[in-house]
């Protein structure tokens, strides 16, 4: 595998497009990121043997792109864990957005992939010392 960025493309509603791009545009955050994110959640998730509640089915007829560029890493580890889940990434993905409008839209604040964050900067933190 390449160290070469990669890019995935997950194809959603566009209601569901605009509501979630409202959503990280109100956090001033970069699409790109929150997407990064809720991969890293999804893994982290799937580690811990947590589910994602899945299930609305999707016709591509209709949907539109949202495209985010990761790095090979969280991609083979995206991908093991849908895998492992015996479902589709991008239907991960797809849930993982409608689950975090929901969220949002009932005012619960939730930052996608804060355990991982908070792992890592414990691992920085000790190696410096």
């Amino acid at each position: 595998m390449s160290g070469e960025p990669y890019t995935f493309k997950v194809l959603i509603s566009p209601a569901l497009k605009e509501q979630f791009r409202q959503i990280v545009d109100s956090q001033d955050r970069a699409l790109s990121q929150v997407l990064r994110d809720l991969m890293r959640e999804y893994v982290w998730r799937t580690s811990k043997r947590q589910k994602l509640h899945s299930g609305r089915l999707y016709w591509r007829s209709s949907g539109e792109a949202i495209r985010a560029v990761i790095d090979p890493e969280l991609k083979a580890q995206f991908e093991a864990a849908a895998q492992q889940n015996n479902v589709l990434p991008s239907r991960v993905l797809r849930d993982l957005i409608r689950e975090y409008v929901e969220r949002h839209t009932k005012g619960e604040i939730w930052e996608p992939g804060a355990e991982i964050k908070l792992k890592h900067m414990r691992q920085t933190q000790r190696s410096s010392r």
